[in-house]
Protein backbone atom coordinates (compact mmCIF):
# COMPACT_ATOMS: atom_id res chain seq x y z
CA UNK A 1 0.00 0.00 0.00
CA UNK A 2 1.19 3.45 -1.18
CA UNK A 3 0.12 6.11 0.97
CA UNK A 4 1.12 9.93 0.14
CA UNK A 5 0.71 12.18 3.19
CA UNK A 6 -0.35 15.92 1.97
CA UNK A 7 -1.29 19.37 2.33
CA UNK A 8 -0.51 22.38 0.52
CA UNK A 9 0.33 24.47 3.81
CA UNK A 10 3.50 23.94 5.65
CA UNK A 11 3.54 24.10 9.62
CA UNK A 12 0.73 21.22 9.59
CA UNK A 13 3.64 18.80 11.12
CA UNK A 14 3.06 16.74 8.37
CA UNK A 15 6.77 15.38 8.20
CA UNK A 16 6.59 14.59 12.11
CA UNK A 17 3.73 12.70 11.52
CA UNK A 18 5.19 10.96 8.80
CA UNK A 19 8.07 9.31 10.08
CA UNK A 20 6.30 8.60 13.67
CA UNK A 21 3.63 6.82 11.26
CA UNK A 22 6.49 4.73 9.91
CA UNK A 23 8.08 3.80 13.38
CA UNK A 24 4.60 2.95 14.59
CA UNK A 25 3.56 0.53 11.63
CA UNK A 26 7.02 -1.14 11.89
CA UNK A 27 7.25 -1.25 15.62
CA UNK A 28 3.78 -1.86 17.03
CA UNK A 29 1.69 -2.75 13.58
CA UNK A 30 5.07 -5.34 12.74
CA UNK A 31 5.05 -4.02 9.19
CA UNK A 32 7.77 -3.49 6.67
CA UNK A 33 8.00 0.08 5.65
CA UNK A 34 9.84 2.40 3.20
CA UNK A 35 9.68 6.03 4.15
CA UNK A 36 10.29 8.37 0.91
CA UNK A 37 10.90 12.03 1.27
CA UNK A 38 9.40 13.56 -1.80
CA UNK A 39 10.02 17.09 0.10
CA UNK A 40 13.41 19.36 -1.11
CA UNK A 41 13.73 20.33 2.15
CA UNK A 42 14.49 16.83 3.26
CA UNK A 43 12.91 17.36 6.99
CA UNK A 44 12.05 13.28 6.76
CA UNK A 45 15.31 12.43 6.25
CA UNK A 46 17.13 15.09 8.83
CA UNK A 47 14.69 13.55 11.43
CA UNK A 48 15.59 10.18 10.92
CA UNK A 49 19.44 11.23 11.27
CA UNK A 50 20.69 10.45 7.49
CA UNK A 51 23.78 12.14 6.94
CA UNK A 52 24.22 12.36 3.21
CA UNK A 53 27.29 12.38 1.47
CA UNK A 54 28.13 14.30 -1.87
CA UNK A 55 28.05 10.80 -3.52
CA UNK A 56 24.83 9.76 -1.73
CA UNK A 57 21.99 8.87 -3.97
CA UNK A 58 18.70 10.17 -3.40
CA UNK A 59 15.25 10.96 -4.80
CA UNK A 60 16.16 13.22 -7.18
CA UNK A 61 18.85 10.93 -8.46
CA UNK A 62 15.99 8.27 -8.83
CA UNK A 63 14.07 10.28 -10.68
CA UNK A 64 16.86 11.57 -13.11
CA UNK A 65 16.90 8.32 -14.14
CA UNK A 66 13.89 7.54 -14.48
CA UNK A 67 13.24 10.37 -16.97
CA UNK A 68 16.59 8.66 -18.95
CA UNK A 69 14.64 5.59 -19.40
CA UNK A 70 15.93 3.60 -16.12
CA UNK A 71 13.79 2.08 -13.28
CA UNK A 72 16.20 0.15 -11.06
CA UNK A 73 18.20 3.00 -8.87
CA UNK A 74 15.29 3.26 -6.32
CA UNK A 75 17.11 0.50 -4.90
CA UNK A 76 20.43 2.04 -4.69
CA UNK A 77 19.41 5.08 -2.74
CA UNK A 78 16.96 3.13 -0.29
CA UNK A 79 18.80 2.87 3.40
CA UNK A 80 17.73 1.54 6.46
CA UNK A 81 16.39 3.55 9.69
CA UNK A 82 18.28 2.88 12.78
CA UNK A 83 17.16 0.31 15.42
CA UNK A 84 15.73 2.83 17.16
CA UNK A 85 13.31 3.62 14.28
CA UNK A 86 12.50 0.38 13.32
CA UNK A 87 12.77 -1.71 16.42
CA UNK A 88 13.27 -5.74 14.93
CA UNK A 89 11.41 -4.97 11.78
CA UNK A 90 11.86 -3.58 8.29
CA UNK A 91 11.96 0.63 7.80
CA UNK A 92 13.98 2.52 5.28
CA UNK A 93 14.56 5.96 3.84
CA UNK A 94 14.27 6.64 0.46
CA UNK A 95 16.37 10.13 1.14
CA UNK A 96 15.86 13.61 -0.53
CA UNK A 97 18.51 16.76 -1.17
CA UNK A 98 17.79 20.29 -2.02
CA UNK A 99 18.34 19.46 -5.63
CA UNK A 100 15.10 17.73 -5.45
CA UNK A 101 13.87 20.95 -6.24
CA UNK A 102 14.91 20.72 -9.94
CA UNK A 103 12.21 18.03 -10.68
CA UNK A 104 9.24 20.78 -10.07
CA UNK A 105 10.62 22.51 -13.25
CA UNK A 106 10.21 19.28 -15.19
CA UNK A 107 8.47 19.64 -18.22
CA UNK A 108 9.37 16.40 -20.26
CA UNK A 109 6.29 13.75 -21.06
CA UNK A 110 6.19 11.64 -18.69
CA UNK A 111 7.19 13.83 -16.14
CA UNK A 112 4.03 12.54 -13.55
CA UNK A 113 4.32 9.14 -13.36
CA UNK A 114 7.99 9.23 -12.55
CA UNK A 115 7.58 8.55 -9.29
CA UNK A 116 5.20 5.72 -9.96
CA UNK A 117 7.79 3.82 -12.47
CA UNK A 118 10.34 4.66 -9.50
CA UNK A 119 8.68 2.74 -6.81
CA UNK A 120 7.41 -0.42 -9.08
CA UNK A 121 10.48 -2.28 -9.02
CA UNK A 122 10.50 -2.12 -5.20
CA UNK A 123 6.94 -1.90 -3.79
CA UNK A 124 6.39 -5.24 -3.07
CA UNK A 125 9.28 -5.14 -0.80
CA UNK A 126 7.03 -3.46 1.86
CA UNK A 127 3.89 -3.26 3.39
CA UNK A 128 3.32 0.27 3.60
CA UNK A 129 5.10 2.99 1.44
CA UNK A 130 4.54 6.36 3.21
CA UNK A 131 5.44 9.06 0.59
CA UNK A 132 5.97 12.62 2.52
CA UNK A 133 4.82 15.29 0.38
CA UNK A 134 6.50 19.09 0.03
CA UNK A 135 3.94 22.02 1.30
CA UNK A 136 2.98 22.35 -2.42
CA UNK A 137 0.50 21.49 -5.00
CA UNK A 138 3.26 21.17 -7.86
CA UNK A 139 4.92 18.32 -9.62
CA UNK A 140 6.55 16.49 -6.49
CA UNK A 141 3.11 16.23 -5.21
CA UNK A 142 1.26 15.66 -8.09
CA UNK A 143 4.02 12.74 -8.93
CA UNK A 144 3.42 11.39 -5.16
CA UNK A 145 -0.97 11.31 -5.81
CA UNK A 146 -0.31 9.58 -9.05
CA UNK A 147 2.24 6.79 -7.40
CA UNK A 148 -0.20 6.21 -4.49
CA UNK A 149 -3.13 3.85 -3.46
CA UNK A 150 -4.77 6.21 -1.49
CA UNK A 151 -3.97 10.35 0.13
CA UNK A 152 -3.81 10.75 4.15
CA UNK A 153 -4.53 14.75 4.43
CA UNK A 154 -2.65 16.27 7.25
CA UNK A 155 -4.20 19.20 8.63
CA UNK A 156 -4.14 21.47 11.58
CA UNK A 157 -7.05 23.19 13.44
CA UNK A 158 -6.67 26.94 12.62
CA UNK A 159 -7.92 29.15 9.71
CA UNK A 160 -5.15 28.83 7.13
CA UNK A 161 -4.49 24.90 7.78
CA UNK A 162 -8.34 24.02 7.20
CA UNK A 163 -8.10 25.80 4.04
CA UNK A 164 -5.59 24.42 2.87
CA UNK A 165 -7.68 21.29 2.75
CA UNK A 166 -9.50 22.92 0.09
CA UNK A 167 -7.11 23.21 -1.79
CA UNK A 168 -4.97 19.42 -1.78
CA UNK A 169 -8.88 17.67 -2.06
CA UNK A 170 -9.53 19.70 -5.47
CA UNK A 171 -6.19 18.59 -6.38
CA UNK A 172 -6.32 14.61 -5.36
CA UNK A 173 -9.76 15.14 -7.49
CA UNK A 174 -7.69 16.66 -10.69
CA UNK A 175 -5.43 13.65 -10.12
CA UNK A 176 -7.76 10.51 -10.20
CA UNK A 177 -9.48 12.30 -13.14
CA UNK A 178 -6.37 13.00 -15.20
CA UNK A 179 -4.07 9.81 -13.95
CA UNK A 180 -5.02 8.04 -11.01
CA UNK A 181 -8.62 6.76 -10.87
CA UNK A 182 -7.63 4.26 -8.60
CA UNK A 183 -6.82 6.95 -5.52
CA UNK A 184 -8.89 7.47 -2.56
CA UNK A 185 -8.57 9.61 0.39
CA UNK A 186 -7.75 7.29 3.46
CA UNK A 187 -8.96 10.37 5.38
CA UNK A 188 -8.34 13.63 7.01
CA UNK A 189 -5.67 13.65 10.33
CA UNK A 190 -6.19 16.23 12.26
CA UNK A 191 -2.82 17.30 14.00
CA UNK A 192 -1.50 19.53 17.12
CA UNK A 193 -4.85 19.46 18.50
CA UNK A 194 -5.58 21.09 22.02
CA UNK A 195 -9.35 20.37 23.15
CA UNK A 196 -9.09 23.28 25.31
CA UNK A 197 -8.87 25.45 23.10
CA UNK A 198 -12.31 27.34 21.47
CA UNK A 199 -10.88 28.47 18.79
CA UNK A 200 -9.20 25.23 17.52
CA UNK A 201 -12.56 23.23 18.99
CA UNK A 202 -14.33 25.34 16.02
CA UNK A 203 -12.20 24.84 13.47
CA UNK A 204 -12.40 21.14 13.75
CA UNK A 205 -16.21 21.61 14.36
CA UNK A 206 -15.80 23.09 10.68
CA UNK A 207 -13.90 20.33 9.15
CA UNK A 208 -16.69 17.90 10.38
CA UNK A 209 -19.17 19.75 8.83
CA UNK A 210 -17.61 20.34 5.34
CA UNK A 211 -15.48 16.58 5.50
CA UNK A 212 -17.62 14.34 7.80
CA UNK A 213 -16.72 11.31 8.44
CA UNK A 214 -13.27 11.66 6.21
CA UNK A 215 -11.83 13.54 9.60
CA UNK A 216 -10.36 10.81 11.71
CA UNK A 217 -11.98 10.89 15.43
CA UNK A 218 -8.57 10.51 16.92
CA UNK A 219 -6.74 14.04 16.68
CA UNK A 220 -2.85 13.79 17.37
CA UNK A 221 -2.48 16.04 20.71
CA UNK A 222 -0.62 19.17 20.47
CA UNK A 223 2.62 18.15 22.91
CA UNK A 224 6.03 19.35 23.30
CA UNK A 225 7.34 16.08 23.26
CA UNK A 226 6.70 15.69 19.52
CA UNK A 227 9.15 19.01 18.88
CA UNK A 228 11.91 17.79 21.19
CA UNK A 229 12.08 13.83 19.06
CA UNK A 230 12.16 15.62 16.39
CA UNK A 231 15.14 17.49 17.67
CA UNK A 232 16.81 14.71 18.96
CA UNK A 233 16.23 12.53 15.13
CA UNK A 234 14.11 10.26 17.58
CA UNK A 235 10.45 8.68 17.63
CA UNK A 236 8.35 9.82 20.42
CA UNK A 237 8.74 7.65 22.89
CA UNK A 238 6.27 5.24 24.31
CA UNK A 239 5.41 5.80 28.16
CA UNK A 240 2.61 6.62 30.05
CA UNK A 241 3.45 10.35 29.79
CA UNK A 242 2.88 9.88 25.70
CA UNK A 243 0.18 6.58 25.75
CA UNK A 244 -2.47 9.42 24.19
CA UNK A 245 -0.31 10.32 21.37
CA UNK A 246 0.20 6.45 20.31
CA UNK A 247 -3.23 5.73 20.79
CA UNK A 248 -4.13 8.57 18.15
CA UNK A 249 -0.57 7.78 15.85
CA UNK A 250 -1.88 3.88 16.10
CA UNK A 251 -5.27 5.03 15.07
CA UNK A 252 -4.27 6.80 12.04
CA UNK A 253 -1.69 3.78 11.31
CA UNK A 254 -4.76 1.51 11.82
CA UNK A 255 -6.63 3.72 9.03
CA UNK A 256 -3.67 3.20 6.55
CA UNK A 257 -3.85 -0.28 7.25
CA UNK A 258 -7.77 -0.42 6.34
CA UNK A 259 -8.26 -1.76 9.60
CA UNK A 260 -10.48 1.16 11.37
Amino acid sequence: MISAIVNQKGGVGKTALTTNLAHVLATVENSSVLVVDADPQANATSIFGLELSPTSFTLNDVLADVANGGTGAAQEAIVPATQEWRGNNTLDILPAERALASRETDITIGREARLRRSLAPVRKSYDHILIDCPPSLGMLTTNALVAADQALIVTAPRSEAADGVAGIWDTISAVRDAYNPTLVVAGIAINAHRPDRTDRKAWVDALHEIYGSFVLDHAIPDREIVSVARTNHAPIPASSATSDLYQALTSVARVLEGKN
